[in-house]
């Protein structure tokens, strides 16, 4: 069941590290370390360049050593359009607020993983190049299953932002992807792997700029066929009928202030479009500062409640009066 702006009165609060590190973020180890990398190497992931090392935070994971016990389930961070796992500069920073949030509340290096899928460009012809096509679908599929494989985990949590949502749901679902474009099968449905899953502002059926422009050739972003098309495009209606979970847990965050998924004349489409059929239960925000950008960031707390104990139960005020101060904000 789907529970729209629930607000969670008389329950216990969980306490966690105060959100007031978004003022002073820290400065993370950016990278895998050797010994995933090793590990990788030595995989049949070896061909998928997951450490994007070509970019400052093109990845984030992995054990110290082999004696480095895993306690908590890990968590895989799929990031959105145009931005890269844990960046350092603007709307290109990634999971980073998320990950040092955690890293404040008791997890590990071991424990969270990040890979940058895309291009990672800001370039506008480059942005609108990308597509929910074979490429991207399989790149997050194998990850997540990378993860798995590493960490020996029985059960992964996947917190995806914007884009990354429809690619990681997609990925986890499995099953064939059939269109005009491009006709490849993903697999089995990972679901049972799934602890929780989590998308923020993400255009689960599409996103009104690409209103009508479905069949135009110089916006591929927008396809009817594997694009953003509110129509929905193919992809994303196919994503919508399938039934199968993606977890057994699953929530989904949107918000009126997100001006990607928000238009003027459709004040409400955020909150149609940010949530699924399959989610147990949708938040919707209200009030700054919860962006398109800054959500991924400000909401770090209500992630790792959801995440850790499955329920929504924080001091909600404190999470928005700290998040006022987002750098990103109004993105």
């Amino acid at each position: 069941m789907i529970s729209l702006g629930l607000i969670i009165s008389g329950l216990v609060i969980s306490t966690f590290v105060s959100l007031s590190w978004i003022l002073h973020p820290g400065k993370l180890e950016r990278g895998f370390t050797d010994h995933f990398q090793q590990w990788l190497d030595s995989s049949s992931f070896a061909s998928q360049n997951f450490a994007r090392t070509e970019f400052v935070g093109g990845s984030y994971g992995g054990k110290a050593n082999a004696q480095d016990k895993i306690r908590n389930h890990p968590v895989i961070f799929i990031h959105g359009l145009t931005d890269i796992a844990v960046g350092t500069v603007g709307i290109q920073q990634g999971f980073s607020r998320s990950i040092e949030y955690f890293l404040l509340n008791g997890y590990k290096k071991s424990e969270l993983y990040a890979t940058t899928w895309g291009f990672g460009d800001l370039t506008e012809s480059v942005a609108s190049a990308e597509t929910f096509n074979e490429k991207n679908v399989m790149y997050v599929r194998k990850f997540i299953e990378a993860v798995l494989q590493y960490t020996g985990a029985e059960k992964v949590d996947v917190i995806a932002h914007s884009m990354g949502g429809p690619l990681s749901r997609r990925a986890i679902k499995g099953g064939q992807v059939t269109n005009t474009i491009e006709n490849f099968n993903v697999g089995l449905a990972l679901t049972d792997s799934i602890d929780t899953y989590i998308t923020i502002a993400s255009p689960h059926y599409g996103v009104l700029q690409c209103y009508g422009q479905g069949n135009n050739p110089s916006l591929p972003q927008c396809s009817n066929q594997n694009g953003f098309s509110p129509a929905p495009s193919q992809f994303l209606k196919d994503l919508n009928d399938d039934p199968t979970r993606e977890g057994d847990h699953i929530y989904s965050f949107a918000s009126s202030q997100d001006h990607i998924l928000t238009a003027l004349t459709y004040d409400d489409f955020s909150k149609y479009t940010g949530t699924f059929p399959t989610v147990d239960q949708s938040y919707y925000f209200k009030t700054r500062p919860y962006s398109h950008d800054c959500m991924k960031d400000v909401t770090a707390m209500l992630q790792l409640q959801a995440v850790k104990f499955h329920n929504f139960n924080i001091d909600f005020d404190k999470m928005t009066e700290n998040g006022k101060y987002c750098e990103l904000y109004p993105y």
